[in-house]
């Protein structure tokens, strides 16, 4: 036995019930060591709950595990719970929201749990929810938006989710919002002009995604944006509203997406934009307007084949990155304006583009160095 390992997995019962829980208790420390390597760490039995302690991990490894519904009555200062690999879970504890204090709560490999309850909006100080392979979620409960203190909210891999409630709008305090690989997810709520303190967004993986709310533009503390790996998608939404803050625009692997919007060099305190395995044909001339810009990534857009000679105007611009755009001819000339920052200014090119050998004149700033850093 693991002599670090918590009181509670090492002592338990004569009784072959509890000594079965024991042992899968312990097997579950041995495959966590430091997930469960916690002061405050304490593990449930079939019957038995700590009631003190702010932390719980469980980890149901070998599908054995039973959440007492007592946790709620027994726990009351649990700050942190993490629920894991129950795959035979088909509700949670019902006394689960008198968790009053409970700022975490991360929830994976939930296979036959069918949905949230609706009473998720009792967890009044809950800051941060993640949700992984929640397979049977196709959507989730309105009373998400009581939760009023919710800053982080993750939503990865729930293969049949459809939709995000309206109520999402009402989270005024959510900072980060990830939502990754949920395959059938088609729409992202209007409402999310709600989401004022909003600063990251991030969505990959929707394969029936084909647009984002026109409201984000509007948000005022909206930073970074990636998405990536979204095949339906054919817009970014930068029709509206001048994205006052946003200085991180990540666009990966968007196969449906064709072109930039006009509106984009509205964007003046955009410091990185990535644009890589896009099918676009040209960069809107507006981009020279992009007075803060830093990083210029085009990679692997095998249809782009020029761009605009207004990119003389990107007196920040310290790397330009256009490897894999084999369709591209030359550089535009006006490049040559930004002389005086050349020691500043990379560009890499891939060499297996001849087309720039053709025109030496056209890349006179340009010389190939390594990859631009990957945005995070």
């Amino acid at each position: 036995m693991d002599p670090s390992a918590p009181d509670a997995v090492q002592q338990h019962d004569s009784s072959d019930e509890e000594a079965t829980a024991a042992r899968d208790l312990r097997e579950a420390w041995s495959f966590w060591p430091q997930a469960l390597q916690c002061p405050e760490q304490r593990f449930i039995g079939r019957d038995t709950l700590p009631e003190y302690g702010t932390y719980l991990n469980v980890i149901d490894d070998h599908d054995k595990l039973d959440i007492p519904d007592s946790l709620g009555l027994r726990c009351p200062a649990l700050k942190t719970l993490r629920l894991s690999c129950f795959k035979r879970m088909t509700m949670l504890p019902s006394t689960l929201t008198l968790l009053r204090h409970l700022e975490t709560l991360e929830l994976s490999t939930a296979l036959s749990l069918p949905a949230l309850p609706d009473s998720l909006g009792d967890l009044v100080s809950l800051r941060r929810l993640e949700l992984h392979q929640c397979t049977s979620f196709t959507s989730l409960p309105d009373s998400l938006g009581k939760l009023s203190a919710l800053t982080h909210l993750e939503v990865s891999a729930c293969s049949k989710l459809t939709v995000l409630p309206d109520s999402l709008g009402d989270l005024s305090s959510l900072e980060e919002l990830h939502v990754e690989n949920c395959q059938h997810l088609t729409a992202l709520p209007d409402s999310m002009e709600g989401l004022v303190s909003l600063e990251e967004l991030a969505v990959h993986g929707s394969h029936h995604l084909t647009s984002l709310p026109d409201s984000l533009g509007y948000l005022p503390r909206l930073r970074r944006i990636y998405l990536r790996n979204l095949p339906c998608l054919t817009e970014l939404p930068l029709s509206v509203g001048d994205f006052p803050a946003l200085s991180s625009l990540s666009v990966e692997r968007c196969h449906g997406l064709t072109s930039l919007p006009l509106s984009i060099g509205r964007f003046r305190s955009l410091l990185l934009f990535y644009v890589n395995d896009c099918p676009i044909t040209e960069v809107p001339y507006s981009v020279g307007d992009l007075s803060a810009l830093g990083i210029l990534s085009l990679q692997d857009c095998a249809c782009l084949t020029k761009l605009p000679e207004t990119m003389g105007r990107l007196a920040s611009l310290t790397f330009l990155d256009i490897s894999g755009c084999y369709m591209m001819e030359e550089l535009p000339r006006s490049l040559s304006a930004l002389f005086g920052l050349q020691s500043r200014l990379v560009s890499r090119i891939d060499r297996k583009n001849s087309n720039f050998y053709d025109h030496p004149d056209s890349i006179v700033l340009c010389r190939t160095l390594p990859a631009p850093p990957t945005p995070a």
